[in-house]
């Protein structure tokens, strides 16, 4: 088994507000750290930028005089050493949307609020200057209620998916230097939505992926490629003949010329679900995984792996974490009436390693919590009232498929998942592939929990290792979001929120503190 060798790095951001700065003692590891003392509401962000260090940021209450709120931002290089802290002004409505790293240049993407819901909104591209360690930003208008379903980077060029008001869909491309625009609708049918935007590196090309409504009602998916200055190089109808499941969660896994490779999952198409493009992010009703490839302006293979057909998964269908219906059960050999599974799973990962791919996605289920309270009737009685509260949903398992270049299933196997909570569908494992070994983790209660696997073999058992911290005598006994994230060569970042105990500390026996720690991975 690989080892995970923990570098207790925790860190202090120089933010202003209470922290503790605890001291360094000759012989012992760099021990910095931040604590955030209990009830401030700081959602700390990080984005790696491989050899050239670490981006930390979050937003503060402060305004500037300007009435601009501030935003932190702090670069630490590979041995986690602070640089500097700058902080930057940006409007006070705004809320983060994602951030992309492509070259020597990090895409900080935000959008507002959208409070006023009658007037135009805008958004604001914060960008980072790796090379300079510089920052500059362009700022620009969106349709009233646009959300952006998705951007990618061309060169200067920015393409935003927006989903607009009355089911209508854009393609807006931002020049990044002049803060110049172009704008395509993407009108070919009704009731239109942005799947997603991909980059194509190859063709220098915009790839963007639209599900609609057409004529007849029939779900329908369009995949359009557009120069970065809009101009429409290439569009596919994708021929899907099933009328009671739809494809979703595309991701471009390779891409030469304008030859293209996607995989996703597909969804049951149920009562109720059909014109709202099944965004019950509860239940979607995912079936299965889906391969696409496209060659020459034409869709060549389009083939589908239903999850009834995996043979190495049993942590997925746990009892009550799916639901079955009568339906038609697709596969690389056909059709045939039976049961289908369906399960609710994030949107694909995707790794091109060892000449094949493997996808993995996490299944989640939405989690409710019991509650009760007193009530009163008529005569003045009291009796206990209970009741279901939402309290964020519940990751149990990875799914993992091996496929070869050409989209042929090969293995399947899982990851069993335990104790994550979150109220954010996102994948919250590690998947590494590493030529024949995939190393699985993930950060639940304190402590990181890993195994290796080679195709359907699982290699070893778990190991559970104890995030290190900054007392001996500290007990974890609450965790808020934790996730483990690949940073360069062999180097990982374990980071989240942890409530520790520790009695010996008589002014602060219960705190919460925001961690970092560097693991390789030998």
């Amino acid at each position: 088994m690989r080892r995970l060798i923990i570098f207790i790095w925790f860190f202090v951001l120089l933010f202003a507000g209470s922290q503790n700065i605890f001291g360094q003692k000759k012989n012992k590891p760099r021990l910095i750290r931040l604590e955030i003392p209990t009830g401030t509401t700081e959602n700390f962000r990080l984005a790696p930028m491989g050899k050239n260090g670490l981006i930390i940021f979050y937003e503060t209450n402060q305004l500037n005089a300007k009435g601009n709120r501030l935003w932190y931002y702090a670069l630490f290089d590979v041995h986690m050493k602070q640089k500097w802290l700058r902080p930057v002004a940006l409007p006070n409505d705004l809320f983060f949307v994602n951030q992309k790293q492509v070259g020597d240049a990090v895409y900080f993407v935000f959008k507002s609020s959208g409070k006023q819901k009658k007037d135009a909104g805008y958004y604001d591209i914060l960008i980072y200057d790796i090379k300079r360690e510089a920052f500059r930003n362009i700022k620009g208008n969106l349709p009233p209620k646009a959300e952006i379903a998705g951007f990618a980077i061309q060169g200067e060029k920015l393409a935003m998916g927006l989903n607009l008001n009355n089911h209508n869909a854009d393609l807006l491309i931002v020049n990044t230097e002049t803060g110049a625009i172009k704008v395509t609708h993407l009108t070919d049918l009704q009731q239109v939505a942005v799947d997603g935007v991909y980059s194509n590196n190859s063709a220098g090309t915009f790839v963007v992926v639209v599900s609609a409504l057409d004529a007849k009602s029939s779900v329908r998916q369009i995949m359009y490629s557009f120069s970065p200055n809009a101009a429409l190089v290439q569009k596919v109808d994708i021929k899907y003949s099933d009328p009671m499941s739809r494809l979703d969660d595309f991701v471009l896994a390779d891409a030469n010329g304008n030859n293209l490779k996607f995989f996703g999952v597909y969804h049951l198409v149920t009562k109720g679900g059909f014109l709202s493009f099944n965004n019950d992010k509860e239940n979607p009703n995912t079936a299965g995984l889906f391969y696409l490839s496209i060659e020459n302006g034409r869709q060549k293979d389009l083939r589908h792996f239903n999850f009834m057909n995996f043979k190495n998964i049993p942590g997925t269908f746990v009892q009550s974490r799916f639901h079955k219906v009568k339906g038609r059960i697709r596969s690389v050999f056909g059709e045939r009436p039976g049961t289908v599974s369906l399960l609710n799973i994030t949107r694909p990962e995707v790794f091109h390693d060892n000449n094949e791919y493997v996808v993995a996605a996490n299944a989640y289920i939405a989690y409710y919590k019991s509650e009760s309270r007193m009530e009163y009737d008529f005569y003045g009685n009291m009796y206990p009232t209970n009741y279901q509260v939402f309290a964020g949903y519940q990751f149990y398992d990875v799914i993992l498929a091996g496929l070869t270049g050409d989209g042929r299933m090969i293995w399947d196997n899982d990851f069993p998942l335990e104790n994550i909570l979150s109220y954010k569908i996102e994948n919250k494992a590690l998947v590494y592939p590493d030529s024949a070994v995939i190393t699985l983790a993930y950060v639940s209660g304190g402590q990181i929990i890993t195994q290796d696997i080679s195709g359907s073999k699982r290699l070893d058992s778990r190991e559970k290792i104890n995030i290190a911290s900054r007392y001996g005598r500290d007990r974890p006994v609450g965790s808020g979001e934790s996730k483990m994230v690949h940073w360069y060569a062999h180097y990982f970042l374990v980071y989240g929120y942890q409530q520790l105990k520790n009695r010996a500390l008589q002014n602060q026996p219960l705190r919460t503190v925001f961690y970092i720690n560097k693991v390789a991975l030998q």
